[in-house]
């Protein structure tokens, strides 16, 4: 009997810390990519901390060390490259990427956080607009890591899926720009053979 009671509460429906984990948990952690079930996000959850961020401000600056392991609930992240004017020899911001909701927002870092011994941010990550992200402090995954190291796997599954489809954003965008190049060389041809 007390066996039977053991398995229904088992099998009740988990309630959510708010909305934005439930939509986490079902895009990210509920399919494919990885097999945690409602109750392990929800201790997963129970370590994590809401924040936001306004317009402008930065997640974290050229340099810093990464702490961290985020996910954006709401606005928009840019990721900021600096390129040295070869006419003035000024930094200028360039806009590489552009990290949307339901997007990890240092997921290179956290791949790369065992391979880089003092790892810094190479970018600039910087709120294109007010947003809000649920955050993970690393020593704290760390230690669940030792715990229940099935998190290890889900979070390092989930996390490389989030880099794999940056990776193949910034290609088609290459392809896209280089793209723009060439026509914009045919063109100029076109006009040059027009005009001779």
């Amino acid at each position: 009997m007390s066996h039977g009671i053991y398995l229904l509460l088992q099998r009740r429906p988990v309630q959510f810390l708010s909305p934005d984990y439930e939509r986490i948990h079902k895009k990210l952690f509920d399919g494919a990519q990885s097999a945690m079930t409602s109750k392990e996000f929800q201790l997963l959850s129970s370590l994590s901390l809401v924040r936001e961020l306004r317009k402008g401000s930065s997640y974290a600056d050229h340099g810093n060390k990464p702490h961290n392991l985020s996910i954006l609930v709401s606005g928009s992240v840019d990721v900021i490259n600096y390129h040295q004017s070869k006419t003035n020899g000024i930094d200028q911001e360039i806009v590489v990427n552009v990290i949307q909701p339901l997007e990890f927002i240092d997921s290179p870092q956290w791949i790369s956080r065992h391979r880089v011994p003092n790892q810094r941010f190479l970018v600039t990550l910087r709120a294109a607009e007010d947003c809000r992200y649920i955050m993970w402090p690393m020593e704290a995954l760390e230690k669940l890591f030792e715990t229940h190291p099935q998190f290890k796997t889900y979070l390092e599954c989930v996390v490389g899926c989030d880099v794999a489809e940056k990776l193949m954003h910034l290609d088609r965008q290459q392809k896209e720009d280089f793209q723009q190049a060439v026509q914009a060389i045919d063109v100029r041809n076109a006009e040059i053979e027009n005009v001779a």
